[in-house]
């Protein structure tokens, strides 16, 4: 049939073929040993430091899973549908062994047992795992635990598949044996380890840490979705998963266990600074080709290149080079990628988890309050999500060293790129500068009422004058239209402010770049009786206050007293009411500590 390489079964070899052949390897053998000394491999070799070695499976359980579905062959006939339900379903809660996996380098080609997967870290839509494989498209747990030690599927994965609001659409999107499943150390040797006269198992280890970001490019070509909540609730994720901070309230002589890294180590002393957190080595855009995850201002490459400059991505072309390279064609046996680290990032599962579908439909909320709940998240700023709804400073375990902050790395590799220096907001100006930044929508869809956009104008730099006529700190104002101003300006701009003010909007997600302090600031104005989480809960998460105006009114609109979601009409038009005095007042209050 075209398109199937046939291999022929193997002829018997002559004496003289047998002859020359140990001839070519001795004379290879011995060029190797003459050249050799011309290389200095020290110069040369290329290292991937992972800092968690995959563990072995010491023995072989029971298996606890019945004959498993044949893997899909995806170039052949269609594959049958599998009940949405099919995957082993757990409760929610569950709870994380306090020990991490031994460390045990090796080489999985040659060993003699697959090791098994663990879990390091869970929350919904955010999953590391230890030691998890892919074969043929599926991501699979290869376990002899009874399957309620790990999650429900649906808070792990999901079809993939773009997001409608229709109850049909939400059924598609649950996760089936075809996107996760469960088998035995005994199924996974029975599929892809060497059989009697092979020399290797058909594993190949993907080397280094991975992301697997398994969302649809509905979301990806957007600034806010994919620098201030994908990459934002990445790395707070990550950044979480290897901490090795004192935690809240702890005592100096605990130890904290880092359970990603596979490593106890004593807690520093304040005085110290915490250890640099490893980027992880590679981000996979499984469902998203390299267009797909870029907006069009550009701002996308730019952060995630900036950031993360060694690393590796890969869109969905190179997502099915590897589906097709451990196709179990017919009559030919399986394959599979081995992943050491595999962190599996879904937006569907995050939505299934009580932050995110019931409070404020920001998927990297789940991944913020996991790893703050247990202590493993360097905060910043203030904290402005108290119950008791009073703001106080962070539990900074470096309370001298503010940019030990989780998200100050991330922030500062960008900030660095573009060109800012320590004076334009590497460093957090707590008695420095006053810098109001207004970004202006004038120019697009959803904009103010232009003679109010002038009138907020005129006010703002009314107050700028009046403060620096009273002397003190040195007050400015900038009023930015980012479609007229390059990448490098805009990011600088954003990391020299104090306040950043406009109407809700993408350019909103420069608050990101901000340094934080008690006086940093988020202005966001809707139109009346309109309301959105999504810079107001980026903001409160990285330590500024922010503040909801409805043209005249923020009182009863701000952080505890928010608003329910609403997109009233009017909240996309062009004729969006502000009150310029009003807002100059507030910034004034905020700046001067009338306001907290």
């Amino acid at each position: 049939m075209p398109g199937i390489l046939r291999v022929r079964a193997p002829t018997r070899l002559s004496g003289r073929d047998a002859f020359l052949i140990l001839l070519g390897a001795f004379s290879m053998h011995l060029l190797s040993l003459l050249t050799g000394g011309f290389n200095d491999g020290s110069k040369n070799e290329i290292v991937v430091s992972t800092s968690f070695n995959s563990t072995w499976q010491l023995q072989d359980k029971n298996p606890r899973f019945d004959q498993q579905a044949p893997e899909r062959i995806i170039d052949s006939s269609p594959p049958t549908k599998h009940d949405s339900h099919s995957s082993p379903l757990i409760k929610h809660d569950f709870h994380f062994s306090p020990t991490a996996p031994e460390q045990k380098p090796f080489d999985i080609s040659t060993a003699s047992l697959l090791p098994g997967t663990t879990l390091a870290h869970h929350a919904p839509g955010w999953t590391i795992f230890h030691n998890a494989y892919m074969s043929n498209g599926t991501i699979f747990v290869v376990s002899d635990e009874d399957t309620s030690e790990f999650p429900d599927p649906i808070y792990i994965t999901s079809t993939g598949l773009p997001a409608v609001n229709s109850e049909e659409n939400i059924r598609a999107r649950l996760p089936t044996k075809y996107d996760l499943d469960f088998i035995s150390t005994a199924e996974a040797q029975k599929r892809w380890s060497k059989r009697e006269g092979e020399a290797e198992n058909r594993v190949w280890t993907v080397e280094g840490s991975t992301v697997l970001f398994n969302d649809p490019q509905q979301f990806l070509d957007h600034y806010y979705h994919f620098v201030a909540e994908l990459l934002f609730g990445t790395w707070a994720f990550w950044s979480g998963a290897q901490s090795q901070h004192e935690a809240p309230h702890s005592s100096a002589k605990d130890t904290l266990h880092n359970l990603f890294l596979g490593s106890s180590q004593s807690l520093p002393s304040s005085s110290q600074s915490p250890p640099p957190v490893p980027v992880f080595d590679r981000a996979i855009f499984a469902h998203a080709r390299p267009a797909e995850w870029r907006d069009k201002p550009g701002f996308n490459g730019y952060f995630l290149r900036a950031a993360f400059p060694s690393l590796a991505v890969e869109t969905a072309e190179d997502w099915q080079d590897r589906v097709r390279n451990t196709q179990p064609l017919s009559g030919e046996l399986g394959r599979a990628y081995h992943f050491p680290a595999l962190m599996l990032v879904d937006r569907s599962a995050a939505f299934k988890g009580p932050v995110c579908g019931g409070t404020n439909q920001r998927t990297a909320a789940e991944a913020y309050y996991y790893m703050r709940a247990r202590g493993l998240l360097r905060q910043s700023g203030l904290e402005y999500d108290w119950a008791e709804g009073t703001p106080r400073p962070a539990a900074l375990s470096y309370p001298a060293a503010l940019g030990t902050a989780w998200w100050e790395d991330v922030r500062r590799r960008v900030v660095k790129f573009a060109g800012a220096g320590r004076e334009e907001g590497l460093l957090s100006a707590e008695k420095g500068d006053v810098v109001i930044t207004y970004i202006s929508r004038q120019a697009v869809r959803r904009r103010l009422v232009q003679e109010q956009h002038e009138g907020l104008v005129a006010a703002l730099q009314e107050l700028v004058e009046r403060k620096n006529r009273e002397g003190g700190v040195r007050w400015e104002v900038n009023v930015v239209q980012a479609e007229k101003i390059g990448r490098d300006e805009q990011v600088r701009m954003a990391s020299r402010s104090t306040v950043i003010l406009g109407v809700h909007g993408n350019g909103l997600s420069h608050l990101i770049l901000m340094p934080p302090s008690e006086r940093s600031t988020v202005i966001e104005i809707f139109y009346p009786q309109g309301f959105a989480h999504d810079y107001e809960w980026t903001a409160r998460a990285l330590g500024h206050r922010h503040f909801a105006v409805w043209n005249d009114t923020w009182v009863v609109h701000t952080w505890p007293n928010q608003p329910h979601v609403n997109y009233p009409e009017g909240f996309q038009g062009t004729e969006i009411p502000v009150h310029g005095p009003y807002v100059a007042k507030l910034i004034e209050d905020r700046i001067e500590g009338r306001i907290p």
